[in-house]
């Protein structure tokens, strides 16, 4: 006689309870930490309330401060064409000491570059670094200006 094999259809479905319990305990515990980490954070924001609550009428003493200025010998209109040379939003910053002059920003054309070397104004120029970014330029330049 043939022997015939039965499936049972119980069994798959004992494997399914095992993951539902596993993805029940995962979200309740992810649930459980997120709450947990809210509710830290509202009592954070609770004490800095305080704080800031105590602290309001709290004025803080000003102490004026001495510095000691030289007057600049470097004439603004010359800062302002090497300014307008390199347009508006692509200067980083510019430091001035004296008549030494430091320029970071970005430009297109390293030409820019070389007509503020060929300025009547600029005596000796020395370029620090030169960092190609996309189609831009990142440069620090250092200048001196003639007198």
């Amino acid at each position: 006689m043939k022997k015939y094999k039965s499936i049972n259809f119980l069994e798959k479905d004992k494997k399914e309870k095992k993951n539902i319990k596993l993805y029940s305990i995962a979200i309740i515990t992810v649930i459980a930490y997120l709450t947990v980490i809210i509710y830290n954070d509202l009592n954070n924001i609770k004490d800095l309330q305080s704080y800031i609550d105590e602290n309001k009428d709290y004025e803080q003493e000003v102490i004026p401060v001495m510095s000691y200025e030289e007057p600049s010998t470097i004439d603004m209109n010359i800062v302002r064409e090497i300014y307008s040379k390199l347009g508006e939003g692509n200067i980083i910053y510019i430091v001035s000491n004296n008549s030494e002059i430091e320029v970071e920003g970005k430009c297109i054309d390293l030409n820019i570059l070389n007509s503020i070397k060929k300025s009547q104004y600029v005596s000796s120029m020395s370029i620090n670094k030169i960092k190609k970014e996309g189609e831009a330029y990142i440069f620090n330049v250092s200048y001196s200006l003639s007198e």
